[in-house]
């Protein structure tokens, strides 16, 4: 079957299942408005193509109609342009992430196509003006939340209201693979912290290493490499080699500025806990993937993927507003090496049962008919 994914920018959070459909003998073309991101590109071999925005006019009252809304949300493309990427790449089925107006149109004119299995995909339910919009016009194809439970206790756990009813899938770690570790006795324990390049301000990376300091981790029994953190100009950058000058603690610390996408893979493998301090997080693509490549994933209790986390079996969370909380579980896991080792172990399990790229493929098979 050859299908398309629409969204805004290739983001890497669909590569997973991009991967999984291809390995189940489906071509995927992805629909892009922009090529923003990845940091590094796409594997050459994913089929991209760019239906830039065009509709200008579309854009000024957007700016006057949803003051404060990111451009993304209303701007559209150029409707012939969409039209004629699906018809001549003979597209039979959809997979459009709507939280924009741009995907409302595309939704339509896919509809108008022969692509009659068309679902709906959203990272959160969105109870705003393009939901009331799809609800108004009658235009409500299959749908599915890729969000999981806002609360501990794995992938199974129903979603909340008001998305409850409606099928759920998690995003697929793009390459899983099987990480032989050493073993942590005698060497430091090998932290790393991934704060996103584009909006790096809430996921606080700071406090990995604040934490670290009052649990009095700072001895050269924990390491920690920081990724992401935005421009070289951008606050929280700034901000965290503060804290490393201050606590001279550069002998500990390895930063690295907007590491490429692809590049990530490798860093799981050398790293044996990710911690993800975010303040907010819709999702937090870093937990399934660091799981999936046997790492131990200690996160805030906001992080939307905290469904990909039991505590105290595939990983730990930590009280959002309390860093004293955070300590606690480093401290821990430096007491009890072997635990680091299991938890990782089980945490790989669980990505591969719920969330790997087979295991998803199968669920928008399913979702789209095929």
């Amino acid at each position: 079957m050859n299908i398309a994914i629409l969204q805004h920018t290739f983001n890497p959070t669909t590569m997973g299942w991009i991967r999984g459909l291809e390995a189940r003998g489906h071509r995927v073309v992805s629909v892009v408005a922009n090529t923003k991101e990845p940091q590094g590109g796409w594997p050459e071999d994913m089929e991209v193509v760019l239906v830039p925005d065009s509709v200008r006019w579309i854009r000024w009252m957007g700016k006057r109609l949803m003051p404060g809304r990111k451009s993304a949300v209303y701007q559209l493309p150029d409707p012939r342009l969409l039209r004629r990427v699906l018809t001549e790449h003979s597209i039979e089925a959809v997979l459009v992430k709507i939280y924009s107006l741009r995907n409302v149109l595309a939704l339509l004119i896919a509809l108008t196509l022969r692509a009659r299995r068309v679902a709906w995909i959203e990272q959160v339910p969105p109870p705003n003006f393009e939901w009331r919009l799809l609800r108004t016009v009658g235009v409500l194809p299959r749908r599915m939340f890729t969000a999981l439970d806002a609360r501990p206790g794995g992938i199974a756990r129903p979603v909340d209201p008001p998305a409850g009813g409606l099928p759920v899938i998690t995003y697929a770690p793009v390459v899983p693979v099987q990480v032989d570790r050493a073993p942590i006795a005698g060497r430091p324990v090998r932290v790393l912290t991934a704060a996103a390049f584009w909006d790096p301000e809430h996921k606080r990376p700071f406090w990995t290493l604040e934490a670290a300091r009052d649990a009095g981790l700072l001895d050269g029994r924990m390491t920690f490499t920081f990724t992401g953190l935005g421009r070289e100009d951008s606050p929280s950058l700034e901000r965290l080699r503060s804290i490393v000058r201050e606590l001279d603690a550069g002998h500990l610390v390895d930063i690295r500025v907007n590491v490429p996408f692809a590049d990530m893979t490798d860093i799981y493998a050398s790293h044996d806990v990710l911690v993800l301090p975010s303040a907010w997080e819709q999702f937090g693509m870093v937990v399934p993937e660091a799981m999936a490549n046997g790492m131990v994933v200690v996160a805030s209790d906001v992080v939307g993927s905290v469904g990909c986390i039991i505590p105290g079996v595939t990983g730990e969370l930590f009280r959002t507003s309390d860093r004293s909380d955070l300590a606690r579980i480093l401290g821990e896991l430096i007491d009890d090496p072997t635990r680091v080792a299991r938890m990782g172990a089980a945490g790989r399990a669980f990505i591969m049962e719920h969330g790997s790229p087979e295991v998803t493929a199968r669920k928008l098979e399913s979702l789209l008919g095929a």
